[in-house]
């Protein structure tokens, strides 16, 4: 069991890792992008089609994976005021009924998203020469590392409801 768990602390850590890593790649993305958006607008009268189009859906990753590496710093918008109302194996208890509700919700997002992505596939950006399944990767990728952070994170709750870890 403590294999397990050290296997799946050390996925949801990766998940983190590869998450921030994504995140600064898309970031720098996104500025590289605004530069050939602007600069030819303003000193050479015209536009690249592309930027606008790139900036969007790297911004698309960024929000999903981020979402992601903030879940497991535990900085991610939840039902903290519920959480927070109680002490001891009651938050414990808590926790693991908020994640319960996070992880129903993230296994129907993971769902649709897995029954969408052939309809991407057919559907091609506007300005890119590629198709929207790129972008809607990015939103899937995001569910799937939130999945893991979740389930990592109920079973330290489920180890703390037994006296196994500390609150």
């Amino acid at each position: 069991m403590k294999g397990l768990i050290k296997g799946l602390d050390y996925l949801s850590s990766t998940c983190r890792t590869l998450g921030e890593t994504i995140i600064g790649i898309c970031g720098i993305g996104i500025l590289v992008s605004m530069i050939f958006a602007i600069i030819p607008r303003a000193f050479f009268g015209f536009s690249f089609a592309w930027p606008e189009e790139t900036s969007r859906y790297l911004m698309i990753w960024v929000a999903f994976i981020g979402s992601s590496v903030a879940m497991k710093r535990c900085e991610l918008v939840s039902f903290e005021f519920f959480v927070s109302m109680f002490h001891g194996k009651n938050k414990f208890i808590a926790n693991l009924i908020a994640k319960a509700v996070t992880l129903y919700f993230l296994l129907v997002f993971i769902n649709v998203g897995m029954q969408m992505l052939p309809s991407y596939m057919k559907s091609r950006a506007s300005g890119l020469p590629i198709t929207l399944f790129w972008p809607a990767l990015g939103l899937f990728i995001g569910g799937i590392f939130m999945l893991i952070h979740t389930i990592d994170g109920g079973i330290h709750d489920v180890l703390g409801l037994i006296g196994k870890e500390e609150p």
